[in-house]
């Protein structure tokens, strides 16, 4: 798989995960420590995601809704 193809998913998969949770962008960005306008660059594929903010959002998925 294409290393742009991967960065696509990722950017779907954070949007995703944010929405399934209910949460704002800005909620979002709170539970994972990073700023709004960040987080926002990370969901539209204008900044990068390493891997440990990858890990906080599968982390903030892992929650159960409501907590």
């Amino acid at each position: 798989m294409s290393t742009l193809k991967i960065e696509y998913l990722i950017e779907v998969d954070i949007k995703a995960i944010r929405i399934g949770k209910g949460l704002t962008l800005r909620a979002m960005s709170r539970k994972i420590g990073m700023d709004a306008s960040n987080y926002s660059k990370m969901e539209r594929g204008k900044a990068s995601i390493d891997e440990i903010t990858y890990e906080k959002f599968l982390r903030v998925k892992r929650v159960n809704k409501g907590k």
